[in-house]
C-alpha cells in the first residue's frame, strides 16, 4: 500500500515538473535585454569616469555596459546566465558592436560611443 502511494506521488511530481517544463515558452531578447537592465540599474552610480568600467556582453543582451568597476564581474555572470537561457532553447543571434568607453554621466556610468 505504501509503495503505490510512493509511486502516485511521484508520478504526479514528474507529470507536474513536465507540465510545467513543457508549457513554460521561452524569453524573448526585448525580456532578457529588460531582466538585465534592471539587474544593473542601482549598479551605475559614480563620481567621476574612473569609477565606471566596461562589463562584456554578448547576443541577445547587448554587447558592452556601463557599470561601477566594483560590479563588473556580477553584470558578466548575469549576462551568461541570461546568454545560455536563450541559448538553451536552440535561439541565437549576432551583433556588430560599436567601441565604447565608460563615462560618467550625471552620476551614473553610461556607455559612450568613441
Amino acid at each position: 500500500m505504501v509503495v503505490k502511494t510512493v509511486r502516485r506521488a511521484l508520478a504526479a511530481l514528474v507529470a507536474c515538473s513536465c507540465a510545467w517544463a513543457c508549457s513554460s515558452s521561452p524569453r524573448s531578447e526585448e525580456e532578457l535585454r529588460a531582466d538585465l537592465e534592471s539587474f544593473i540599474r542601482d549598479k551605475r552610480a559614480c563620481g567621476v569616469d574612473s569609477d565606471c568600467a566596461l562589463a562584456s556582453l554578448d547576443c541577445p543582451v547587448g554587447c558592452q555596459t556601463a557599470v561601477a568597476k566594483a560590479y563588473v564581474a556580477v553584470v558578466e555572470a548575469k549576462s551568461r546566465e541570461l546568454v545560455a537561457e536563450y541559448k538553451e532553447r536552440g535561439q541565437s543571434c549576432a551583433y556588430d558592436c560599436v567601441p565604447v568607453d565608460a563615462r560618467c554621466q550625471a552620476g551614473l556610468c553610461t556607455a559612450a560611443p568613441r
